[in-house]
């Protein structure tokens, strides 16, 4: 394990949990975030880096995604300082979390942890500049997986 990854990995954790707590909050949430973005802009989308129902242009291809429907994605940062996207994606895979590890594992990422509890799950990889942090959880009945990654420099 390399010294950046033990000094990442508490932290990491201590993420992963916050949005687990906070992931029916958020989840509740993505139509009100849906909302603004769509108030802001007319209802035309065309706000930079904010693309409602589409993955990020620049979405790092060695982070898998679950099939599903994206709801939101987005990027922030730029390639100088370091990037952090993040894209929910409602799905039908009623073991998402499982199949979100196996992807990650079959990607070469590696698990930091996870946690669950009877609201959802969080689980945190990395590999290279990568970390990426999950969280699965149920809005309305539906099953709703929200990716946070963070690019370091």
């Amino acid at each position: 394990m390399r010294i950046g990854t033990r000094l990442r990995l508490p932290a990491t954790i201590v993420l992963a949990t916050t949005l687990i707590i906070a992931a029916p909050l958020a989840l509740s949430g993505c139509s009100l975030i849906g909302g603004v973005v769509n108030g802001a802009t007319g209802g035309g989308g065309g706000v930079p880096g904010i693309g409602a129902g589409s993955v990020p242009k620049d979405f790092p291809k060695d982070v898998p995604l679950i099939d599903g429907d994206v709801q939101l994605g987005v990027g922030l940062g730029d390639s100088k300082d370091g990037k952090v996207w993040n894209v929910t994606i409602k799905t039908t895979d009623t073991d998402a979390a499982k199949t979100i590890a196996t992807q990650m594992d079959g990607a070469g990422f590696e698990s930091q942890g996870d946690q669950s509890t009877s609201d959802g799950s969080g689980a945190a990889y990395i590999k290279d500049k990568l970390t990426v942090v999950v969280v699965v959880g149920t809005s309305d009945k539906d099953i709703i997986a929200n990716y946070t990654v963070t690019e370091t420099k």
